[in-house]
């Protein structure tokens, strides 16, 4: 498959010509539309392209291009992001002078807009930082934002939800827009996303079901994948990794399974991007990833091959139409433990009466998508699918096979009184076939909703959004989940030039998975994971209020931001520890719970600027939460504290960063967890004040072309563990070298 997928990639950068473009050229000035003074550094990019420049200290920049009609990016650090259409001449020198305003954002209302106008608390991650950290899932990246915690795989947003292995999410993760989350589970395969062509990574916080349905109790991960260039590119990263000792171990003289397999880690990563005439372009893309993990018998392999065409038409009366299709294809097999064995060397092995899951799979996805936009109108209609097929398959218990396909179409409409309305359909078809399910293996589910957002701005100064969605949904059986209506309210404020209020309501409903209702798992002889099939869905509400500061002083430019939140929800959904009389057998079982609040607040800063030659960059994140159940209990496997940092500081062609995630201790794990399984109530006592785990990375850039990284994680070689029971890496050492060939 390896020899395969390489062939594949070389015979497609040779059959496929090239496409000689004529030039032109477009020069300008940008300033700061608050301050009204020269911006450096600032960006100009082709969106959806390669081409870029910065300005220079009088904000000046030049940027050569092909001829053709381009939408051109204008942006900054903390300042408003400006999008402008422009033809380019042959041999001709086109001016565009303009100041900017704040970043732009798409996911809160289904199109781009003014990071600053948002109405709810929205985070940005983007692709120079994602590519810095070598990681090679999107779920490890993701544990950099603050607010956001990943527990053994499990993503929630403030604490929307605790641990629960393998089921049901309360944060819908999209690619591009669309939900990828498994059939059977509602969970996103991270090892399936992409982050080779990943752009950026965009995380709005609260109920966000209106626009996206069933699970966004939390908020939305939404990633923005890099579209189809026109301009020939190539590119080839290859990077190694090797984990050191831990201490635990050294000191153990029958530690051999440690020196015959060293843990390590090696990927490769290609792709090769081309225009095929005036209007279409193509890509092929691919990877190879092999891991030798930390904790005994762990591993995974890897190979993943990725296409995409696209076509593009634009004209000067600003009509545009774009369609494209893409489609990804990767196979694998992995080893995963469950639970550690104890405290100092055992944390690395597994307990021995619940053994390591093996497995092996495949998973194929193709996206197909139109749109036509008409600016000078303000319509837009954009049509959107994917058809998502998984298999996997461990020793020892069934394979599961779940298919789903989704479909929607919305519908956009801007006036010029500052009014924007999205209408849209979507329906959801889910298959699963499992003998984890033993009433009957084969399930399936259609959803279909219907739902609106609009948003006004009155007075340049004040924006108010509504939006409201209905879903129903059938399944196996013809049990059906109608969700309540659920609504949205949104209002954003701005003070003066720099301050700006803000304001939101969201309902957001979850349906339970098949996994929660119908599997049934045995963990070992005598520990079992019951199904529930009377599991009601989970309902809920977000609120929040926020105000975001933008700073500019002595050349530095950023934000201050501050919001504090509400979140309720009804029906519960946990795991609990189950005794099943009828059967005499135990084990943990999902269950409802009767509602749960959440309040605290999130303290933010990002600010960037220039010390002589030097270019810094740095953010801080701190969340601090209150979750309770409805008899005021603490809520499980939830952080009440926690603390995210970055900095980095670039001189010429080296930039060094450094990363901090800090968590206070779990507030409280059920006692049954504590009871069965070796080590949890010991390990907590130990860190009962939090852990800390900070990261580096050296960045050296050979060329415009070539850039090598030298990155180290954990530096301090804190001994771990997020999710109880599972030790997290010692110190790992990983160099990376990345190539682009124009």
């Amino acid at each position: 498959m390896e020899k395969i997928l390489v062939g594949i990639f070389f015979l497609f950068c040779l059959v496929v010509s090239p496409v000689e473009a004529q030039e032109g050229v477009l020069t300008g000035i940008i300033t700061d539309g608050v301050y009204n003074v020269p911006l450096f550094p600032a960006e100009v990019s082709v969106c959806d392209q390669e081409w870029s420049c910065i300005t220079n200290l009088d904000g000046r920049y030049e940027l050569s291009l092909p001829v053709g009609i381009w939408e051109l990016r204008f942006s900054s650090l903390g300042l408003p992001s400006r999008y402008k259409t422009i033809e380019i001449v042959q041999d001709t020198e086109t001016r565009l002078d303009l100041t900017l305003g704040g970043e732009s954002f798409y996911s809160e209302s289904s199109y781009d807009k003014e990071a600053n106008r948002a109405m709810a608390s929205i985070i940005q991650l983007k692709k120079d930082f994602i590519r810095t950290t070598n990681f090679q899932f999107v779920d490890q990246v993701l544990d950099y934002v603050p607010g956001v915690d990943m527990v053994g795989g499990q993503l929630n947003i403030r604490g929307s939800r605790g641990f629960a292995y393998g089921t049901g999410s309360n944060v819908t993760v999209l690619l591009n827009g669309i939900p990828i989350l498994r059939a059977e589970s509602a969970l996103p395969d991270w090892d399936f996303l992409p982050m080779s062509y990943l752009e950026e990574i965009e995380v709005i916080k609260g109920a966000s079901s209106v626009l996206y349905g069933s699970s966004a109790i939390g908020g939305i991960i939404n990633l923005r994948t890099k579209k189809v260039g026109l301009k020939p590119r190539s590119w080839v990263s290859v990077s190694s990794g090797l984990v050191q000792e831990p201490n635990a171990l050294r000191e153990d003289a029958q530690r051999d399974w440690w020196q015959e397999k060293k843990p390590y880690n090696s990927a490769i990563a290609f792709g090769h991007e081309r225009p095929l005439g005036e209007r279409f372009a193509a890509r092929v893309s691919g990877n190879l990833f092999r891991e030798n993990r930390w904790r005994k018998g762990e591993g995974i392999r890897s190979a993943r091959l990725a296409t995409a065409i696209s076509y593009r038409h634009s004209n000067l009366a600003k009509t545009r139409f774009t369609a494209s299709i893409s489609s990804d294809l990767q196979i694998g097999r992995s080893s995963e433990m469950l639970i550690w064995n104890g405290l100092g060397k055992h944390m690395y092995e597994s307990w021995p009466s619940m053994p390591m899951i093996r497995s092996e799979s495949y998973k194929f996805v193709i996206d197909p998508s139109a749109q036509i936009t008409h600016e000078a109108g303000g319509l837009s209609l954009q049509m959107r699918a994917r058809y998502y097929n998984s298999f996997s398959e461990s020793e020892g218990s069934p394979g599961v096979h779940s298919q789903l396909l989704f479909g929607d179409v919305q519908g956009r409409k801007a006036w010029r009184n500052d009014l924007s309305l999205v209408l849209g359909l979507s329906a959801n078809y889910n298959f699963v076939d499992s003998g984890l399910y033993p009433d009957d293996p084969t399930k399936q589910s259609i959803s279909s909703a219907a739902y609106l957002h609009f948003e006004k701005e009155f007075f340049e100064r004040l924006s108010l959004s509504a939006g409201a969605r209905f879903e129903a949904r059938t399944e196996s059986g013809n049990r059906q989940y109608y969700s309540e209506p659920v609504a949205r309210l949104g209002a954003n404020y701005n003070l003066g030039n720099s301050t700006f209020i803000r304001a939101s309501y969201g309902q957001a409903f979850r349906f339970p998975t098949f996994s929660e209702q119908y599997a049934e798992i045995g963990l070992n002889e005598t520990l079992f994971i019951f199904p529930n099939d009377s599991l009601l869905p989970e309902r809920g509400w977000s609120s929040e209020i926020g105000c975001k500061q933008l700073l500019n002083f002595f050349g530095w430019h950023g934000s201050l931001d501050l919001a504090f939140f509400h979140n309720k929800t009804h029906d519960i959904t946990e795991f609990k520890f189950a005794f099943l009389a009828e059967e005499r057998k135990v084990g943990f079982q999902a269950q409802n719970i009767d509602e749960g609040t959440i309040s605290g607040l999130e303290l933010g800063l990002d600010m960037g600027g220039r010390v002589r030659n030097a270019h810094t960059r740095f953010w801080i994140g701190y969340c601090n939460i209150r979750p309770r159940y409805s008899d005021n209990n603490t809520m499980t496997f939830r952080f009440e504290k926690s603390l995210k940092a970055h900095a980095s500081i670039r001189i010429k062609k080296i930039e060094l960063s450094n990363s901090l995630r800090y968590r206070s201790r779990m507030a409280r794990i059920d006692t049954p967890f504590l009871t069965i399984f070796r080590g949890l109530r010991e390990y907590r006592n130990q860190n009962a004040s939090g852990e800390a785990v900070v990261d580096s990375r050296l960045i050296y850039d050979l060329d415009e072309s070539t850039r090598i990284m030298f990155i180290c994680n954990n530096l301090l070689n804190n001994v771990y563990a997020i999710r109880p029971g599972l030790i997290e890496s010692p110190r790992n050492f990983q160099v990376k070298l990345l190539m682009k060939i124009s």
